[in-house]
């Protein structure tokens, strides 16, 4: 929270965006070669039914949907705070 509250200051909001977006990319994509190099590895391990060692479909589609709901949600306050709705309850 730190790290994007300080890019957005010094940056701005498009860089700090493309660098969110980024590291979610990079993240997913690692995560998705992992699962893909450990699914490989397990095959000599096959005769054993173990469902954590398979990669899901729902698992990535719902974690696709969770950074909708979050990329929404900010829209939404973004749109409130720059209509002036959104106020703070420490200012005076």
């Amino acid at each position: 929270t730190a790290t994007i509250t300080t890019c957005w200051k010094m940056l701005g909001r498009m860089p700090t965006v493309i660098y969110l977006v980024s590291l979610l990319l990079i993240a997913w994509t690692a995560g998705a070669v992992f699962n893909i190099t450990l699914a490989q590895g397990m095959e000599k391990f096959a005769h054993h039914h173990c469902p954590g060692g398979q990669i899901v479909l729902w698992k990535h589609l719902s974690a696709v949907l969770l950074t909708g709901l979050l990329l929404v949600n900010f829209a939404l306050a973004q749109m409130k705070k720059r209509n002036g709705k959104a106020k703070s309850c420490c200012s005076s």
